[in-house]
């Protein structure tokens, strides 16, 4: 049976996380909710990579392309435009496969997912890191939301569960986004954890946190930053700013950020972050991307 995103909702009426557990194997499958009428028919769910070999095989890789390929091509694709790929296409097919085997979705340790009516609403990928002090960590690879379900709570659905089902310590991110920081930091926030961008603390200029903090902040910061110099995509460890990842150019980012791609309201602490202190360091690394850290701490 050759299952797809579309189909995934309307087969014998089984859940789409059912259907999940009999094509795909190499996953663990955590069905966290159930769909009920009285959720609104949505349903929550956790993968967990459990064998890499079988997850990254050539005939999974075909089953991920028909149930996640769209979203994968959608989630680097326009950022305010819905635009359709049809899978069916030998070059959007191969495209999305590739980008499942070696992006970020396939190079993950934990998927979450959020499913409306039978159908893949949105997701969040990432992997797990070692924190200093022999402490959980988890690094957000990727959020996407489909566009017609966007602004519907399921981004902040899917951070939630990320943050209660994974019990971390730390939670780190790279984005210039700001809805997906204001997302983080706030669900961070309702679930127990203190969280700095670009290296203040709670969207504030002035203040960067404990000394302890502080010093948890720059562990996992320079951690982080190295292993993407290692990987050959960003300038020299000793060349990037603290608390910004830098992505070379020919290493095919997305654009950079302007300050035209904002509108934030007079007083918005975290527009003042933007507006202070990642534009000008965008400008400052041009033609090259910056993503600036996103780094949620377990409070004590």
């Amino acid at each position: 049976m050759n299952i797809n995103e579309k189909s995934m909702g309307k087969i014998f009426g089984e859940s789409f996380g059912s259907k999940l557990e009999n094509s795909l194997a190499g996953v663990k499958i955590e069905i966290i909710q159930k769909p009920d009428p009285e959720n609104k028919n949505i349903e929550l769910l956790k993968l967990d990579i459990v064998d890499r070999d079988a997850w990254e095989s050539p005939a999974q890789l075909e089953k991920l392309c028909n149930i996640f390929g769209e979203s994968v091509l959608q989630a680097f694709g326009p950022r305010n435009k819905n635009v359709r790929f049809d899978m069916k296409d030998k070059t959007n097919r191969d495209e999305a496969i590739e980008n499942i085997k070696e992006g970020d979705f396939g190079d993950s340790d934990s998927i979450y997912l959020t499913v409306k009516n039978g159908k893949l609403a949105g997701f969040l990928t990432g992997k797990n890191i070692d924190v200093p002090g022999n402490k959980k960590g988890f690094l957000v690879n990727l959020v996407f939301t489909k566009f017609k379900n966007r602004n519907q709570g399921v981004c902040e659905d899917l951070y939630r569960q990320m943050f209660l089902r994974g019990n971390y310590d730390a939670v780190v991110s790279c984005s210039t986004t700001p809805g997906a920081v204001k997302k983080q930091l706030n669900v961070g926030r309702e679930n127990g954890y203190n969280g700095f961008y670009c290296g203040y603390k709670n969207e504030n200029l002035n203040d960067r946190g404990t000394s302890r903090e502080q010093a948890m902040i720059e562990k996992i910061s320079r951690a982080l930053l190295k292993d993407y110099a290692d990987c050959g995509v960003t300038p020299p460890l000793k060349d990037m700013p603290a608390d910004h990842l830098v992505i070379l150019q020919e290493a095919g980012p997305i654009p950079p950020p302007e300050e035209g791609d904002y509108n934030f309201e007079d007083g918005d602490q975290l527009g003042e972050i933007f507006k202070k202190v990642v534009l000008p360091t965008q400008k400052k690394y041009l033609p090259n991307t910056i993503y600036s850290l996103v780094i949620c701490l377990k409070r004590e």
